[in-house]
């Protein structure tokens, strides 16, 4: 056999390999923050489009020590800020849900584990006092 062939049946079963041995994990969450807005009448807001922001993290295990990453808060928060600022003056989110996503490469030597976390929402805005006046 050739040292080509050799390579490429060797380039082949290790990237299988890898392909087999990954794992990926989904999880949904949903925060609310009708809380914030039940403390305000229906007029004195508005009701924007939904958007949705998105964060990612890397962290590599080498053997049993973690290097870099994010928590699943932070990267919640990061994703929450990215989907409030497509939207012009938004407030906040109405029923934020959140997705998270987490594949795993487990090889000898070290372990890259890739977090991706999605936030998808409604935003609102507060009406101005000047808003109100006019409406009044």
């Amino acid at each position: 056999m050739q040292l080509k062939s050799k390579f490429a049946l060797l380039t082949v079963f290790f990237v299988g390999t890898l392909f087999l041995t990954s794992c990926s994990t989904t999880r949904s969450t949903m925060k609310s923050q009708d809380s914030t807005l039940a403390a305000f009448d229906r007029e004195d807001y508005y009701v924007l489009p939904q958007v949705e922001g998105k964060a990612k993290s890397t962290r590599v295990w080498f053997l049993f020590i973690p290097i870099g990453g994010k928590s699943d808060e932070k990267l919640e928060k990061k994703a929450f800020n990215k989907a409030i600022k497509q939207l012009d003056k938004a407030d906040g989110l109405i029923d934020t849900r959140y997705e998270h996503k987490k594949i795993v490469i487990p090889l000898i030597l070290f372990t890259p584990v890739i977090k991706k976390t999605t936030a998808v929402g409604r935003g609102y805005r507060l009406k101005t006092d000047a808003e109100m006046r006019k409406n009044n």
